[in-house]
């Protein structure tokens, strides 16, 4: 089988816009609508930047300032995507 034949695409991790503008408090209502409200939809964050973990804090890296790093990660959200 022909590897072409079968592969597909696709996007699991969205940012959330509003009008252009980046919003974090979309994002915690659809994880509240998605796993609260019996929808039973594992959504999670991901791709949590470096600079936030404690090894990367304690080789002093912790203080970089990744601003569009930052964004990404206080405005995605991840779907479950089923093929």
């Amino acid at each position: 089988m022909d590897i072409k034949q079968v592969q597909k695409t696709f996007f699991s991790s969205l940012s959330l816009k509003k009008n252009g503008h980046l919003i974090f408090s979309l994002r915690n209502q659809l994880f509240d609508i998605a796993t609260l409200n019996d929808y039973s939809i594992k959504c999670v964050v991901q791709y949590y930047p470096l600079t936030k973990y404690s090894l990367f804090k304690k080789m002093g890296l912790g203080k970089h300032k990744c601003k569009n790093t930052e964004k990404f990660f206080n405005n995605m959200i991840s779907f479950p995507f089923h093929i």
